[in-house]
This record gives structure tokens, sequence and C-alpha cells, in this order.
């Protein structure tokens, strides 16, 4: 099946902003201290996301990982 660049990016795209949504989803984190005193703190986090597009044995694993590291940027 031969798919587009287009598309191929517009399709990784939208996983990449899935991913991103979910991480950025608040969460409880149950702190326990030392005398077992517990205390709930709510937690945010974000994430950047790099995208590489490449095709087979075109590149290297070095290539696509510094061209999605550039991506981020």
């Amino acid at each position: 099946l031969y798919v587009d660049r287009e598309t191929s990016k517009r399709q990784a795209m939208q996983v990449a902003e899935k991913i991103r949504l979910e991480l950025e989803k608040p969460y409880v984190v149950d702190k326990v201290d030392a005398a077992g005193v517990s205390t709930k703190i709510k937690h945010h986090c974000s994430a950047s996301i790099g995208l590489s597009l490449f095709k087979g044995e075109m590149s290297t694993m070095s290539d696509i990982l510094r061209h999605a590291d550039s991506a981020m940027y």
C-alpha cells in the first residue's frame, strides 16, 4: 500500500497530538513522608514531540533521531 508523504505526515501528527494531550492531563501522586503521613499532590506534565518521516533503508537510525530532534525545536 502506497501512502503519500502528506498523508503520512498528517497521520503522524495526529498520533503525536493524541499522545501529547494524554500526557498533559493532570494526575495525583500520593506522597508518604517518613512518619507515614500521606499527602496528595496534583501533578502536571508536558511533552515536546519531534517527528521525522523516513522511507525504509534510506536513512540511518542516527539520521532519523537527529531529524526528529531538530523537529522539536
